[in-house]
Formats: structure tokens, sequence, C-alpha cells
């Protein structure tokens, strides 16, 4: 595993030692972890109250600070501060049922009814913690059933890839 530290724009206290960031390491050797890739410090923009070290100053060429992210951290895996929501990728009817197939796994929260713009409802059955949940109605379903689907009943239906916004699902076919 590599570590890098990126320290934007920070500040530093006058406190701050004339001291660089340091791997620690044991007279023990055998407690001692790899160190495959050397030091991978990168300062972009650092200031101190008081005398300024060199050890904080700008080295971080590729990539320019400004293009830096949380998408980019994750190597485009992963978004933490992406606000869109689950989206339904396909669906099925199967007689009555209803069935919603997610690009991600499904958190359903009090019991959510769908209700669509011809006034047909559809209420939650099951599937919680899957990408697959599953709505009853009470006649046979077909697609013009669905147009305007929303959710009702005071129900959610949000992700659960971790973000720092709850992620309600899109119900956009």
């Amino acid at each position: 595993m590599k570590h890098n530290f990126f320290l934007l724009n920070c500040r530093f206290s006058k406190n701050t030692a004339d001291r660089p960031i340091y791997r620690v390491t044991y007279p023990d050797t055998t407690l001692n972890r790899p160190f495959n890739w050397g030091e991978r410090y990168y300062f972009y923009n650092c200031s101190r109250d008081g005398e300024i070290f060199r050890w904080f100053e700008n080295n971080l060429t590729k990539p320019e600070a400004d293009k830096i992210s949380s998408l980019w951290t994750f190597d485009g895996k992963w978004d933490p501060e992406s606000a869109a929501g689950p989206e339904v990728l396909k669906y099925n009817f199967d007689g009555n049922n209803l069935l919603l197939f997610f690009n991600e796994i499904i958190t359903v929260i009090n019991n959510p009814v769908l209700k669509s713009d011809s006034n047909k409802s559809f209420s939650y059955h099951s599937g919680a913690g899957s990408n697959t949940i599953r709505f009853m109605a009470g006649s046979t379903c077909t697609k013009v059933a669905l147009a305007g689907l929303k959710i009702m009943n005071n129900g959610k239906l949000i992700g659960t890839t971790a973000s720092i916004h709850e992620r309600d699902a899109e119900l956009n076919f």
C-alpha cells in the first residue's frame, strides 16, 4: 500500500517545529513496515505564522492543485461528494408486482408507496438491502402506470454507497 499525503492551502501554527513529516521507524526492525515508494509528501500554498520552512514549500506539480477533488482522490471509483441518487437500470412487471432494479443497493425507509400520474399506487413489498425492490399494486400493471412515479407515505428509497449527502433514488424511466 502506498501512502501519499497532500497538504493544500494549509496554515501551520507558529508552534510548528521546523521538522518535516517523517516516517516512524523502530529499533526492532521487524516492527517496521515496508517503505517501497519513499517519501510522498506534497505541499501546495501552505503557510505558517512566523518563519516559512523549506520542507513545506510548493512541490506539487501533477496533478495541479485545483484538479484535486474527492473523485480524483479515489481514482474515479468513488465520489463521496456526489449527490446523485441511485438510478433504476430496468424494471419488470410480474402480475401485480413491479420490480425495480437499481444500480446500487437500496435502503428502504418507512414503507414507501409509489403513486403515478394516473393515480396508480404501488406499495412496498420487499427487497430492502438489495438492488431489487418489489412493489405491489392492486391490479395488473403496465408501463403507462409508471408515468410520473413519486414516492409517497413519507417513504424513502436511498442509496447505500457512502456520501456526504443522503441520496434519494431517481425514478426516471
